[in-house]
């Protein structure tokens, strides 16, 4: 009978691993459910194949089992077997027809888990029943790269036996050699190298083999690699090498190795950063130790300037700047802004490192390109050690900077208290001006900074100095609404009524402004109530006209004259009252109308102008009194520094809510710039100006846009900033967002509206501000809102041509999946792949190539991409672009081949490339010149014997006559014209002119040369046309070295010229007195 539900659930499970056969066929014979899963999909088949059970398995077969059934991640009975490396079950497994190639949800087939696990019997089995050796899961992975992952060589053996292709590549460009290299698995490295493995393939990023090993430490194979050839120093898409790589990683026996086996030193990647810069960037002491013995440039600067000294000090590592010195490097250089490495450790605050820069010599004083020296930089940042430090190594605290601040006004403004206290028990002047009449003490009145302001009370200073336009400290005080300072100046006896060159006083600028606890304190200390302005207006007009209510009743209960007039027409301040229809005001101002001393009746009505008493020296306004702001307003301060509660006690003062301070810059930018919402939101409420502009004509969108500050652009879009206006640079809020990476606000922009292909002054379109930055999310967004790819500047680049240039591979995948027009052109010639190949992108030229880039196209100046590489020894590049059908002997206008251009520089590896593809050797230029000519004038021995070796002509003559010795022997190349000599060069053939190549040596003073040719056998008394021979050239030039050696030669020495002039008389001539005593000491006739 058939057994019940309860009984089928599982009762096999338990048996099938106990190996209980007998049990399991008695209840499949009982009519067991020999396909039911168990709840996470496993079958009994699947556990008999886990464990192994052959005979089990068998059993299950022979009763109908499904073979093929996968579990919920997909994997079968097979492919556990393969898993767990039992042969046996695989093998009755697929005698029963199991699928060899059921992939399970990753998409890895039985034959990955076999390979993977190394279980070589079983790869062999699944090979051997035709199982796809070449199959890839669903992340790009083949069988052989997961069998390389895990380092099991013989398996990849095995499946390279049986024909797996050894260089595929992953989506990310990861070959299976790759991957044995970036674990460091040596033996499943050889075995592919073995097998033909491409040591040299790169990924999308540009990692070799070589690079990924070195990244991992993995020495072995490393040397593994070096013994098979790979190209050392082949850089990834940032321009970085292996060595580069070990270096950032501290593996300073790596970093010997590679170094050991030929690697570029000082290889720079496309920031400039060298392996030596790397290791002081990250504090690798060992690491840099080996580079310097090495011969590694301390000097050697990156993009925009920094040394490694810099470095090494920006890390605050001192025993590397301390390394680094001992070697030589120079103490005082300066990036491109100027900034020395002192400068750097002051800005960071790093006491020490400036204590140890100063020991070593270091120029304390040293000024930046804004005049700011190391002093002021810690001072502006407030770092009392690093100051003090500096103080003791005798910086100059009165050197100014190009605006004419001295160090103690950087601390005071910028509110670092206990600087300027050190400073002023310095001795540093306290009441010293910048060039726009501000003092230390005005600035921290202005910034509020109460501290510094009673610090600096305390020295001797003069309280009531004048800025430019007049204003002295309190009143600055008055104008920002800095209460606490207010009564440290008034109580240290700073005057009350000084005006400024607009005639306010304290209490007037406090008035207007509306500050009225510090008019209320003005008044109790005796400020006077009814000083006067150049109108004749007094506070209480002002007070009414800005409408400052509480001032106005502080102003009348201390005594202001209301019969006083002034201002906007020269009224009183009742008639201002009434004419403006300020009813509160008016009553109370009418409340203390003043009682006639004569008649002791109070005026039943209002004062006319007319009437009311006005100084003979006043005219009438025809505008309302309005305070200059002294550079900066209080509002805009306080939403730089971020004080909310500041921000709305002025704007309850109806506070000017658009002011800017004197770079244009209004409140709601410096909110925005600080990415403060709070802040926005309040001004926004308060109806400041969105589409204000700074002086360089940014807007507060722009700002935001720059710094990416997603919320902060959606409000401003919300408030009606306009999205297009452009700053003086001609760029857009788009623009600016592209440049910055700031995606997410581009998408905003775009679905605002924003204009996708405005350029700004030099042409660049925010798609090129992207491409240039490489920033390819942004890229693809902007295409997909319409951008045109192909729009050039008007120098003719595109964005294409943008990216590059710089080298970002996935951008201008981008940018060419879009369309882009891969042969676009510059004003000069200059194609993407030109700019590519200049720049060394390798992975970029494979790109472009792989999308039919012409090979050949040429510049102006008919260069062509590969003469570009050649000019710079790009050997990978020269490779790639010779498998791409690159014409090796296309000439430039000038004749110049590609061959020609590597031996002018000197580059061997890429002429040996060049000649290995068949280059013409002997290919001359417009002038005749071959590629021998120029490797032998640039001195380039090596290159002159491989060019020998290849069969150069040693004797070839260009248009003028000249052979390549007469070449070698103008500049002097001894090794080069011994070399050639030793080729076969004719020594004695004469130029046209009768000229030989010892004549040449002898005529520009090459000693060395000269005794080569002479040792050669070359003919001393060889005269040219005119009859001048080498001695009468030495002669003539006044090369007493050659002439000696001549002499000792035993040239001929009173042998004449056509004009019948000797060695001696030309000497004489010229009064060349020791040639002459040489030619006299020798027997020559006078």
């Amino acid at each position: 009978m058939p057994v019940d539900e309860a009984e089928r659930e599982q009762p096999e499970s338990d048996v099938i691993r106990s190996g209980h056969n007998a049990v399991v066929k008695t209840l499949l014979n009982r009519g067991a459910a020999i396909d039911q899963a168990c709840q996470d999909g496993w079958t009994v088949l699947m556990q008999a194949s886990w464990v192994g059970n052959v005979d089990m398995i068998s059993l299950l077969l022979q009763h109908g089992a499904t073979v093929d059934i996968q579990r919920p991640d997909g994997f079968t009975a097979l492919a556990t077997a393969c898993e767990f490396g039992h042969l046996g079950a695989a093998r009755a497994l697929l005698a029963a027809g199991a699928s060899i190639d059921l992939p399970n949800q990753d998409g890895n087939t039985p034959l990955v888990w076999a390979a993977r696990g190394n279980h070589t019997a079983l790869v062999q089995l699944l090979l051997d029943s035709h199982a796809d050796v070449d199959a890839v899961n669903n992340e790009g992975w083949t069988v052989l790269m997961q069998a390389a992952s895990e380092g099991h060589a013989d398996a990849i053996s095995l499946l390279l036996k049986n024909g797996a292709d050894r260089d595929t590549q992953h989506p990310n460009g990861f070959s299976a050699l790759t991957i044995a290299c970036a674990f460091g698995h040596e033996a499943a490295a050889r075995v592919l190298l073995d097998a033909g493995a491409d040591p040299d393939l790169q990924s999308q990023v540009g990692n070799s083999p070589l690079i990924w090993a070195a990244r991992g430490n993995h020495s072995a194979v490393v040397r593994l690699l070096l013994k098979r050839g790979v190209m050392i120093d082949v850089t990834d898409n940032e321009g970085w090498t292996a060595l580069m790589h070990a270096a950032w990683g501290g593996y300073s026996e790596m970093v010997s190795l590679l170094l050991a086996n030929g690697a570029n030193v000082d290889t720079r990647g496309l920031n400039g950063l060298s392996a030596l810069a790397t290791t002081c960037e990250r504090g690798l002491v060992d690491a840099a130790r080996v580079l310097l013995d090495a011969g590694a440039d301390p000097d050697l600067q990156n993009q925009v300037g920094n040394s490694p000294l810099i470095w090494a000090t920006r890390g605050n590592h001192s025993a590397l700047a301390q390394l680094l010195l001992d070697k030589g490097a120079s103490i005082d250089t300066t990036d491109n802004d100027g900034w020395t490495a002192l400068m750097q450790a002051s800005w960071k605050g790093y006491s020490e490192m400036i204590s140890l820069l100063l020991k070593n010599g270091a120029r304390v004083d040293k000024q930046r390109l804004n005049g700011f020296t190391a002093l002021a930089t810690a001072c502006e940042f407030g770092h009392v050690d690093a100051v003090g430090a500096l103080l003791t190594g005798g910086a100059d605290f009165e050197l100014r900077n190009h605006n004419g601040n001295m160090p103690l006004m950087w601390a005071a403004w910028n509110g670092h208290a206990d600087v300027v206290e050190l400073l002023l028990n310095s001795g540093a002047p306290v009441d010293s001006s910048n060039n726009h009449g501000w003092t230390a003490l005005m600035r921290a009145t202005e910034r509020g900074h109460v501290k510094v302001v009673r610090l600096m009370l305390e020295h001797d200073l003069i309280v009531d100095k004048q800025g430019p336009n007049g204003s002295t400290a309190l009143d600055i005080a008055c104008e920002h609404n800095q209460w606490d300072i207010v009564v440290e100046l008034v109580n240290f006896g700073a005057a009350l009524d000084v005006t400024d060159n607009d005639g306010y006083t304290p209490l007037i600028t406090a008035a207007q402004l509306g500050f009225a606890d510090i008019v209320q304190f003005l008044l109790t200390r005796g400020a006077n109530v009814n000083a006067r302005l150049p109108s004749g207006g007094t506070a209480l007009h002002t007070a009414v006209w800005y409408k400052r209510l509480a001032v106005v009743r502080i102003l009348l209960d201390n005594g202001v004259d209301i019969n006083l007039c002034g201002d906007f027409r020269n009224w009183p301040a009742l008639t201002v009252a009434y004419m403006s229809g300020y009813t509160e005001f008016t009553q109370l101002i009418f409340e203390r109308e003043r009682v006639d001393p004569a008649s002791n009746e109070a005026s039943s009505e209002l004062t006319s102008p007319a009437a009311a008493e006005t100084p003979t020296n006043i005219s009438s306004n025809t505008t309302i009194d309005q305070k200059h702001r002294s550079g900066d307003t209080a509002l805009r301060i306080a939403c730089e520094q971020g004080k909310v509660e500041m921000v709305k006690q002025l704007l309850g003062y109806h506070y000017d809510i658009d002011m800017p301070d004197d770079r244009g810059w209004t409140p709601l930018m410096s909110a925005i710039q600080d990415g403060n919402i709070e802040l926005t939101r309040i001004l926004l409420d308060g109806r400041a100006n969105v589409n204000a502009v700074n002086a360089e004509r940014e807007t507060a969108l722009s700002i935001a846009c720059r710094y990416g500050y997603v919320d902060l652009v959606h409000l401003m879009l919300q408030r009606g900033s306009n999205l297009d206006l452009k700053n003086q640079y001609g760029n857009t809020s788009l623009i600016e967002a592209a440049r910055n990476g700031h995606t997410i606000v581009v998408e905003l922009l775009l679905n605002k509206g924003a204009a996708v292909d405005v350029a700004n002054n030099e042409g660049w379109t925010a798609l090129m501000q992207a491409s240039s930055e490489g920033h390819t999310n942004i890229i693809s967004v902007l295409l997909k809102s319409g951008a045109n790819v192909d729009t050039q500047r008007p120098n003719g680049f595109s964005a294409l041509t943008t990216a590059c240039a710089f080298g970002h591979v996935e951008s201008a995948r981008a940018l060419l999946d879009a369309g882009a027009d891969p042969d676009i052109q510059s004003q000069v010639g200059n194609s993407p792949l030109i700019w590519a190949t200049r720049g060394s992108h390798s992975a970029v030229v494979k790109l472009l190539l792989s999308r039919g880039a012409l090979v050949d196209v040429t510049d102006d100046e008919g260069s062509m991409a590969l003469m570009l590489a050649s000019s710079e020894g790009y050997i990978e590049v020269i490779s790639l672009l010779l498998q791409n059908g690159a014409n090796v002997d296309n000439q430039r206008l000038d004749g110049s081949t590609a061959l020609a251009t590597a031996c002018e520089f000197g580059y061997v590896g890429a002429a040996r490339a060049l000649l290995v593809a068949g280059a013409d050797i002997d290919l001359p230029n417009q002038d005749g010149n071959t590629p021998l000519v120029w490797a032998a004038k640039g001195g380039h021995t090596a290159l002159v014997q491989l060019l020998l070796d290849n069969h150069a002509d040693v004797d070839a003559v260009n248009n003028e006559g000249w052979t390549v010795l007469m070449q070698a022997s103008s500049e002097g190349h001894a090794e080069v014209i011994s070399l050639l000599l030793k080729n076969g060069a004719d020594r004695d053939t004469q130029h046209p002119n009768g000229f030989s190549a010892l004549t040449i040596a002898c005529a520009f003073g090459h000693v060395t040369a000269a005794r080569v040719l002479l040792d050669a056998g070359a003919d001393p008394d060889l005269q040219n046309q005119v009859g001048n021979s080498p001695l009468i050239w030495a002669a003539r030039g006044n090369h007493s070295a050659v002439v000696k050696l001549l002499l000792n030669r035993g040239v001929r020495i009173d042998v004449t010229d056509n004009e019948g002039w000797t060695a001696l008389m030309h000497a004489s001539r010229r009064g060349y007195t020791g040639v002459i005593s040489l030619l006299l000491g020798n027997g020559a006739k006078r």
